[in-house]
């Protein structure tokens, strides 16, 4: 019975992971841009469509319209379904290692931290001129 128990919470851990990293692609593309993060659905960066519900779930998503936006029909980079599952696996293993405990917590804040850093960076780096130029006039 402890051992699916453990399979259990691993699991859960897995799917709370991926919810963060999920969250963490919509953050690292809408900072540097200076664009709300929490009232605004997310949205295809190529064509601009609302995503519906199935579509923020990028490992789903990208499996399901073989890695294309479901509306425009436009590759989606294969950093969205990396970043969420990468962020599965982080609160997985941390889980396993420390259990629920205050290094498993203090672990995955400075995940979430080392994450949110360098993907923004990475993105205001990757960012093209024009993006660079009209936030310039918006300030």
């Amino acid at each position: 019975m402890e051992y699916y128990l453990h399979l259990i919470y691993s699991l859960f851990m897995f799917i709370i992971g991926t919810l963060f990293g999920s969250f963490f692609t919509l953050a690292i593309y809408r900072i540097p841009r200076k664009q709300d993060i929490v009232k605004t659905r997310s949205y295809c960066p190529t064509c601009k469509h609302k995503l519906g519900f199935f579509d923020c779930f990028p490992i789903l998503s990208y499996v399901s319209t073989i890695g294309r936006c479901r509306y425009c029909k436009k590759s989606i980079s294969i950093r969205y379904p990396l970043i969420e599952f990468a962020s599965g696996m982080a609160f997985l293993i941390t889980y396993l290692i420390f259990g629920f405990s205050w290094q498993f917590f203090a672990v995955v804040i400075m995940f979430v931290y080392i994450m949110l850093g360098v993907g923004i960076d990475v993105m205001r780096y990757k960012m093209t001129d024009e993006e660079k130029e009209e936030l310039k006039k918006s300030n």
